[in-house]
């Protein structure tokens, strides 16, 4: 049976990473034909789509220097313009920091709310999602865009979703910056993400979009095996069953499995779990994202890189401007349209029902200039997306962790450790875990 000191089952962005770093110790297992995971981006008649926004926000320098590293990474720096549609008015993003394109009374109700939420700050901690989203930016905000808007995002009550895992992504600014953004011509005030990279390589290159950096890092990979399906996970024995054009076989490891793949699936394909933790695992729920991605001839529109929408009656959650990352990722008579649609994996959806939907919601928002024509929609999956936090769910998850780990198998990634990170977190916990296991197997 063959073998090798480390396996990473799962060609993400997080398997790339640590496979780099492991070097030529590692061996890489990929389903797909494409090493990547969801960091794809797919080409439909010379129209190019990640499968969902991609942006790299790089914040490590060991992160930074991999990828600066990397010959053909044409990152080049893409601060992005994003704006928040609300029915009282389209306002910059983040919208807490930018109120003064709302309508005068909207704007003294977020100001008067969020002047409460601040005064009552810390008499009680938020026990659910809802109630954090209120403590952070009072009611009038929240029944604004943040209620509507998270509760067509997670398409589940609010009050059942776990405020902990999500509370990073909140920034709480101070009533003086709230009240300083409503005031007409206030400077704008840069987002979380304003330090952003997206790549640039040159017109007809044959890879394009944030793929870029998923194939650069598997150029640097010494034995990167596509195709290769892990069907079972065997910790007694320290080795995978894997599928291949050519059939099954057995890969061992020696001093670790990096596995990225989905914690739920990881259970479900280990030997000897006991019965209590995979039932538990039935708890572990997340929603889909379908991306539809629309073919657009015709001028092309000056709308930031992206726009929010809390309308329930519209079935996305943003629509992304493709165009501005990469002018190129779309004939100059054309740019691509990506509609988020994210959706409970337990729901079934009709691909066509939704297709119109999309299209008819599109024409509604005006974002189509007067000579814009959709000449095709494509649709992408990405399943698993995000993560559904709920007190059960976590506890699930740490027991899963601690499971893998006690038969020598590192859980990796946004959804091998069932958690919400950012790209270039991942690309950091990848690092990180590399050099761990070689520090740990140099002693």
């Amino acid at each position: 049976m063959e073998s090798a000191p480390y396996l990473i089952a799962g060609a993400g962005l997080a398997g790339l990473s640590s496979g780099v770093t492991l070097a030529d110790q590692a061996v890489v297992l990929e389903t797909s034909d494409r090493p990547g995971g969801l960091v794809r981006t797919e080409c439909f008649n010379g129209f190019w789509f990640d499968h969902v926004i991609h942006l790299l926000h790089v914040q490590e320098q060991a992160s930074e220097d991999l990828l600066l590293g990397l010959p053909d990474h044409y990152l080049e720096p893409c601060p992005p313009t994003a704006w928040v549609e609300t029915e009282e008015g389209t306002a910059r993003f983040p919208l807490q920091l930018h109120l003064s394109s709302l309508n005068p009374d909207a704007i003294e109700r977020c100001i008067q709310s969020m002047r409460e939420a601040i005064a009552s700050m810390g008499e009680s901690s938020p026990s659910n999602f809802q109630e954090a989203l209120e403590a952070t930016f009072g009611k009038a905000l929240c029944e604004l865009f943040f209620f509507p808007y998270n509760q067509k995002m997670w398409r589940r009550p609010l009050s059942e979703i776990t405020a902990d895992p999500n509370l990073w992504t909140l920034h709480r600014p101070s009533l003086e910056e709230v009240i300083q953004g409503a005031i007409p011509g206030s400077a704008t005030k840069p987002a979380y993400n304003s330090r952003a990279f997206y790549p640039r390589p040159p017109p007809n290159s044959p890879i394009r979009g944030m793929q870029v950096i998923s194939a650069g890092l598997a150029d640097r990979l010494p034995d990167l095996r596509l195709e290769h399906e892990v069907t079972g996970i065997h910790p007694r024995e320290k080795c995978l069953t894997v599928r291949t054009g050519a059939g099954e076989k057995r890969i061992a490891w020696k001093k670790a499995l990096i596995s990225t793949l989905p914690l739920p699936r990881a259970l479900e394909l280990c030997d000897d779990v006991p019965e209590s933790l995979s039932h538990a695992a039935k708890s572990m729920r997340h929603n889909l994202v379908v991306s539809l991605g629309l073919s657009i001839r015709g001028r092309r529109p000056s709308l930031g890189h992206w726009r929010y929408y809390a309308d329930p009656s519209l079935p996305f959650t943003r629509l992304v401007f493709l165009h501005e990352f990469d002018p190129d990722l779309a004939p100059a008579d054309g740019w691509p349209l990506l509609a988020e649609v994210p959706l409970p994996s337990e729901i079934a959806v009709s691909p066509a029902e939704l297709r119109e939907q999309v299209i008819e919601g599109v024409h509604r928002c005006g974002v189509l200039n007067g000579n814009c024509q959709i000449e095709a929609v494509n649709i992408l999956v990405a399943d698993p997306a995000y993560v559904c936090f709920t007190d059960e769910s976590i506890a699930a998850a740490e027991s899963a962790l601690a499971f893998l780990r006690s038969h020598g198998i590192e859980p990796l990634g946004r959804y091998g450790r069932w958690q919400y990170s950012s790209m270039s977190q991942v690309i950091e916990s990848g690092v990180a875990l590399a050099e761990d296991l070689l520090a740990r197997n140099r002693v």
